[in-house]
């Protein structure tokens, strides 16, 4: 029984805790207006992180570190006004839910200029 144990922690901590797996994300493109096209139809998804930038002590909105930063959101952006044209100039990430509006970031503190949605903390 204590082998099972052992084995079910094993598995949670390797697939539940963000160190041991990569998230994905979709990829759409945006204007200035916040109209949008998903990149490559949807079929375009990319390997990094998901973090929240607070603004301040209540309200926060998401962030989508790819693997390859800031290459990456250059390819992306360059993507979006190839198949788009010059107004596309956002690449953005999403979880493919459209909750929340999200950016993309180079590293925690280093966001990309694109739309996002605030969101408040929890207040208890």
């Amino acid at each position: 029984m204590r082998i099972i144990y052992s084995l079910i922690s094993f598995i949670i901590i390797i697939f539940v805790n963000p160190v041991f797996c990569l998230s994905e994300t979709y990829v759409f493109c945006a204007d200035k207006k916040r109209n949008w096209k998903w990149l490559n139809t949807k079929n375009n998804k990319i390997s990094g992180e998901w973090g929240i930038f607070s603004t301040n002590s209540k309200y926060g909105h998401y962030y989508f570190i790819p693997e390859d930063g800031i290459h990456k959101i250059r390819e992306l952006k360059m993507a979006c006004i190839n198949e788009f044209g010059q107004e596309f100039i956002y690449p953005q990430p999403s979880d493919s839910y459209a909750r929340y509006w999200a950016v993309f970031a180079i590293d925690k503190s280093h966001l990309i200029p694109g739309h996002y949605t605030l969101f408040s903390y929890n207040s208890n």
